[in-house]
Order: C-alpha cells, then structure tokens, then sequence
C-alpha cells in the first residue's frame, strides 16, 4: 500500500458523495482511503459505507464526535500506507492528484507539497502557491525556512491538506494532532514534522481542490484574534519546548503571538 488518505467527515452528506468519486477517480490506484465518521447526525456514515461496499480499498471508521482533530488522529491509528495525505470531506481532488504528489517523493524528502486551488459555490476559482523563499534551500536551511514560515504563517505549508507526509517518520515521532486546538491544529502538526523531518519538496502544480463556504471551520471560528489562536500558541510552545528548539525559533514565536495580540 503507497497513500493512505485520511478522510474525516462529520455532517458530510452533501459533499461526501463528490469528494469520494474524485478519490476513486485517481489515476494512481495504489492507495487506501480510511473514512472516520466523526459522529455524524445525517447520512454520511451511510454514504461512507456505501463507497466500503463497492471498491474494497475504502475502510470506515466510526466514532463518536470529538472534533477534526480526533478523527484524523483515528485515521493515522489505522493507515498502513508508506504516505499518507488528507483530505476533507467537502473537497475535491483533480484526477492526478497522487501521481504529482508522488512525483515529489524521494528517499531524501518526508514532506510533499503542492499548490492548492480555493473553489466556492459561484464558481470562482484562485490558485494559491506558498511563498516561495525556502523553495531554493536544502538541508538544516530548508527545513528552518518551512518552520519559520510555518509559525508566521502560510496559507499553503499550514493546511493538511495538498501534502504527503511519510508515516515512517509520523510513527517514529509519535506525531498526532493536538485535540482541543481548533484552529491551527494542522499548522502545529506541518510544523512538528518538519522539525522532525529531512526533505520537503515542493511540486509547482496543483494537486488540491478546497472549497470554500460560510460553514468552513475559518468562518466559525471567534473574531477575538488572539483568543482564536491561544490554543495553538501555547501548544507551538510546549511543543518548540518538548523538542528542544524553543530558542531557535523564539523571536520568531514572539512575533506571530505579537501579531494576534495586535
């Protein structure tokens, strides 16, 4: 098995039935999708199992409703896959998805990313690429440029999604994501495995289809920036504590706090 991919969805019915025909739509068959419904009150968990009857490489997961966090956790419990990515239930994956994110994987990289495509109910479409200044590093250089552009934040290196992440390296760390952290929570994650890592690689092509609407997590969250992201920055600081590399990237913590303060 090469790609697990993690799909939470809690409340999904509307969405879930195209995520998953872009999934089994992938040019690249060799992969599992691993479904935790996350307690869901509608008929998603049907519509997940469902997609199990009909290709066996689907496997559901149910649980009661903890949040996204949990339930990707949940995920990482059971995939077997040599890498995995994520996928939410309300976005797409264009046909060649896993082909370009694998065209990025090497012995040398535990990272893969690619840009990412925002799409909304009118239509609109927008490509978005991270910012570029770490793309020509390698080495202690690269990953210290991911890291500091993960702390200050990037709207491609943060999300969980349009990546691959080696699970040799996930189970080796024991990373999971941290429950409790609503928002930033796949930040902090993205983050501790490049701090952890080798290699990330960047492939310049997309490889994500993320919807965007008024019931996404970023629309629902409080407006009080720095009571959204407390959770997060005191998880970023036991965590930058726990590895050791709080004084490497102090002034830079200090700075993304200061911007939510202010």
């Amino acid at each position: 098995m090469n790609i697990s991919i993690i799909i939470p969805c809690c409340n999904s019915e509307k969405y879930l039935s195209a995520c998953m025909d872009s999934v089994l739509a992938q040019t690249f068959e060799d992969f599992e999708a691993i479904l935790i419904d996350d307690g869901s009150r509608d008929h998603t968990l049907a519509i997940a199992q469902r997609y199990a009857e009909i290709d066996p490489r689907v496997r559901v997961f149910a649980k009661e409703n903890g949040g996204v966090a949990a339930a990707r956790n949940l995920g990482l419990d059971h995939a077997q896959g040599e890498w995995i990515t994520f996928v939410d239930s309300d976005d797409l994956l264009p046909p060649d998805a896993l082909e370009t994110l694998l065209s990025g994987a090497g012995d040398s990289v535990d990272m893969v990313v690619c840009a990412h495509e925002t799409f909304d109910e009118t239509g609109r479409r927008e490509t978005v690429i991270p910012e570029s200044r770490w793309m020509d590093k390698d080495g202690e250089a690269e990953r210290r440029a991911v890291a500091l552009r993960l702390i200050e934040g990037d709207s491609v290196l943060n999300i969980m999604c349009n990546k691959l992440h080696r699970r040799a390296l996930i189970e080796r760390e024991a990373l999971r994501l941290k429950p409790g952290v609503k928002i930033a929570e796949d930040a902090l994650f993205n983050l501790e495995a490049v701090l952890c890592g080798s290699g990330i690689a960047y492939v310049n092509r997309v490889a994500y289809h993320y919807r965007t609407h008024s019931a996404s997590a970023m629309h629902t969250q409080p407006r009080n920036e720095m009571q959204r992201h407390k959770p997060w920055l005191n998880s970023m600081r036991e965590m930058l504590l726990r590895r050791g590399q709080m004084e490497a990237y102090f002034t830079a913590y200090l700075d993304t706090a200061a911007l939510r303060l202010y």
